[in-house]
């Protein structure tokens, strides 16, 4: 019985339940629904995915339809590798691939290599479902670069790109972003988490 017992406790270890969390966000510019946004993190043992994909159609020059895809996986809490893709009309807009090999993040975006050699833990990905308490700089998967990131009063942080200094405002309630400001060149746009 014993020895029965012991086998059984390792096999149900060897099992990891992956836990996953979504969350859905309406997109606007100007209180007119553009589209939406979903966001998904699931946990399986020391493994964590984040996604986030979105569709948006706006009316620049003409009616534009835009999707976004991003993948983004860590270990132990480390960055192991994104793949950003941005298409306009369902053609390639904008893409960065990300992967970290023997302690060196390798940087693709859009066929401009970087390479950061420090690890690499909190990323835009992660604003959706873990308010930025202690965070001072955001990894964007996109650009391939750190963004500074400030609290600007209760649960609510401003991100400051420093190469054309917009800013993205989040408002945080109960530890997920209630709401979201983004700056864009051509436009700004709000996210607003849906009940």
């Amino acid at each position: 019985m014993k020895y029965e017992l012991i086998a059984l406790l390792i096999l149900t270890s060897s099992f990891v339940i992956a836990q996953s969390e979504t969350l859905n966000y309406d997109l606007s510019v100007e209180g007119s629904s553009i589209g939406t946004l979903t966001a998904v993190k699931t946990v399986e043992g020391n493994n964590t995915t984040y996604a986030a994909n979105s569709i948006a159609t706006v009316h620049l020059f003409g009616e534009t339809q835009i999707t976004t895809y991003l993948i983004v996986k860590f270990t132990n809490g480390i960055l192991q590798s994104s793949h950003y893709r941005i298409e306009k009309n369902g053609t390639l807009n904008d893409e960065s691939t990300i992967i970290l090999k023997n302690g060196v993040y390798n940087i693709n975006h859009n066929g401009k290599t970087t390479q950061i050699n420090s690890p690499i833990t909190y990323t835009t990905t992660m604003l959706y479902f873990e308010e930025p308490k202690k965070v001072d700089t955001v990894f964007a998967e996109l650009e391939g670069i750190n963004k500074n990131i400030v609290n600007s009063g209760v649960s609510t942080y401003q991100l400051t790109d420093p190469g054309n200094h917009h800013t993205n405002n989040y408002t945080y309630e109960n530890g997920v972003p209630k709401e979201a400001l983004i700056s864009h060149t051509l436009f700004n746009f709000k996210l607003s988490l849906k009940k």
